[in-house]
This record gives structure tokens, C-alpha cells and sequence, in this order.
């Protein structure tokens, strides 16, 4: 293929739920090596960054650095992880302009406290946290009881091998959130793994998803930050290609929130509440 012709949509990719998007990807002159064949030169496709201020109320209350697109639904998904709001119902309204998201909520909501600083730095080092919330809400009540079987976990988190963008660039992580029967509900690609959690949660919401009968597939480890971010929500169960934190695993334990690892060549590690999984029997 010439190369003019396959780097004419520069700029342009598909998400995980099939719609195009702009501005996600570039490509960059190269030099690659091949044991085989040496040095040649030629064209990369690399995933952009994009800084992006979440302002509440007039609050600054988060900078971050992430894909850029999908915004309103990383803001939505971020406020309700980190317990900013209940649900979109909180919202008034959501302007996103160049790198500044500003986010107004209903009156009656009074959700941050100015001047009450704290920097919280996740495990990528990728966002801060600046005004906390006055009263950070506890983990929603988490659906109990059966949710998932074994066969459809290891179903849908194949279905993690098809991110588009990753498969074009190698540079995201990614998040898919799927009914207990397996089907997918909302799926989304970013640089950090959090951002692609917050996106996936938040759109999700918007697109009107019961969280507490759904479940979350991510590719990245369980560290407590990511874990903390189902449990605030009200999603049960979440499931990873890659382990779990001890820190991460406590505070499954803590929260009630199934945590499940190593999920790959037929076997996973569930770290905490296995009861949710339908073919489970206890085990001596």
C-alpha cells in the first residue's frame, strides 16, 4: 500500500464501540530495526496525548492527561468514581472547550470545598487530585448474590484482544463494561488505565447502563486506586488480564467487591468475594 494512502486519515481512528474518532492518533517518521533485515525508515502510528482541567462549580478539582476524545464521558465517570456526585442527575450542565472541562451542578448540591487542597498522585503518576470532596461518598451498596459464571468471564475478556486503537498504536489501555450474560455495554480506549475506566463507567451512565448488574473487564493490574473506582460506583465485580495489588485486594475485601486477576489461558485468580460467580463451590 502506498504510504500517502494508508497515512491519508491521519488523525482519525475507531473506538471500542466502532465510531470513528478524531485527533486520537498521528503518525511520526521513524527508524526501524529488524534482526533480519536491519535499519529502514518509515511512518508510525503513535496515540496523542491531550491535558485536560476538570472544574466543578468553578472549583479546579483534577488535571489529567489522556486520550482525547470521549470527554464529557471521562468527566461524568471520574466525578462518580471519585464520589464527587450520585449520578448525572447532579449535573446541570458540561461545557468541554480546548483543555478545560467545566461542570455546573444542581443548587442544591454543594460538592466541593475550596481551598481544602490535597494531592492525591495515582499509581501512573498521571492524575491530581486537588480540592477533595466535603464528604467523599462511600462505596455504593454492591449488588450481592450470584452474578457471572466462570465461561462468560473468560469470553468477554478475550473480547479486550480487539482494542482498536491499542492494535494500531500499542499505546492504550482499555476498559469494557458487560450485562452478567456477557454482553458488551460500553467499551473505551485511553493512555492511562484509570482515564479508560472513568470513560467506560461514565459512558455507561449516560447511555442510561444499571451498573450494579454489570461488571467490569480491564487489562492493567488491581491496584487500590482502580479498584476503589467499581466499588464507588456500584459495579460488583471486576476482572483483570494482569494481577492484583495486596492493597487492592484488601480493599475488595473491605468494600464487598469481587476481584478477580490473572484471567487468561482458562484459569483466574479471584482474589476476594467469589460468591458472585455462578459455578462456584467452596473449596477446603
Amino acid at each position: 500500500m502506498n504510504s500517502l494512502m494508508r497515512y491519508s486519515t491521519e488523525g482519525r481512528g475507531m473506538d471500542f464501540n466502532g465510531k470513528a474518532v478524531e485527533g486520537v492518533v498521528s503518525v511520526q517518521p521513524i527508524v526501524r530495526f529488524d534482526s533480519s533485515g536491519g535499519f529502514r525508515s518509515t511512518m508510525d502510528d503513535c496515540v496523542r496525548e491531550h491535558p485536560l482541567l476538570v472544574q466543578l462549580d468553578g472549583v479546579p478539582i483534577v488535571r489529567v492527561v489522556l486520550s482525547p476524545y470521549r470527554l464529557e464521558e471521562f468527566v461524568v465517570g471520574f466525578l462518580v468514581n471519585e464520589g464527587f456526585i450520585e449520578g448525572p442527575g447532579d449535573i446541570r450542565s458540561i461545557e468541554v472547550s480546548g483543555g478545560t472541562a467545566s461542570v455546573f451542578c444542581s443548587p442544591s448540591r454543594s460538592l466541593v470545598a475550596p481551598g481544602n487542597e490535597t494531592a492525591v498522585l495515582e499509581s501512573t503518576g498521571a492524575t491530581r487530585l486537588e480540592p477533595r470532596p466535603k464528604t467523599l461518598k462511600k462505596p455504593g451498596a454492591l449488588r450481592p448474590g450470584p452474578l457471572v459464571t466462570s465461561e462468560v468471564v473468560f469470553r468477554c475478556m478475550k473480547s479486550l484482544d480487539k482494542m482498536p486503537i491499542h492494535r494500531r498504536t500499542g499505546g492504550t489501555h482499555c476498559a469494557v463494561l458487560f450485562t452478567a450474560e456477557g454482553e458488551e455495554v460500553f467499551g473505551c480506549e485511553d493512555i492511562g488505565r484509570h482515564n479508560a475506566v472513568d470513560k467506560t463507567v461514565g459512558g455507561a451512565i449516560r447511555a442510561g447502563a444499571e451498573l450494579k448488574h454489570s461488571w467490569l473487564a480491564v487489562a492493567g493490574r488491581l491496584a487500590a486506586d482502580m479498584v476503589r473506582k467499581p466499588a464507588a460506583s456500584g459495579i460488583p465485580l471486576i476482572a483483570s488480564l494482569a494481577a492484583a495489588t495486596y492493597d487492592g485486594v484488601e480493599l475488595g475485601r473491605r468494600s464487598g467487591l469481587t476481584v478477580i486477576g490473572h484471567c487468561k489461558k482458562g484459569s483466574f485468580n479471584c482474589y476476594c468475594h467469589p460468591e458472585r460467580i455462578k459455578d462456584y463451590r467452596p473449596v477446603a
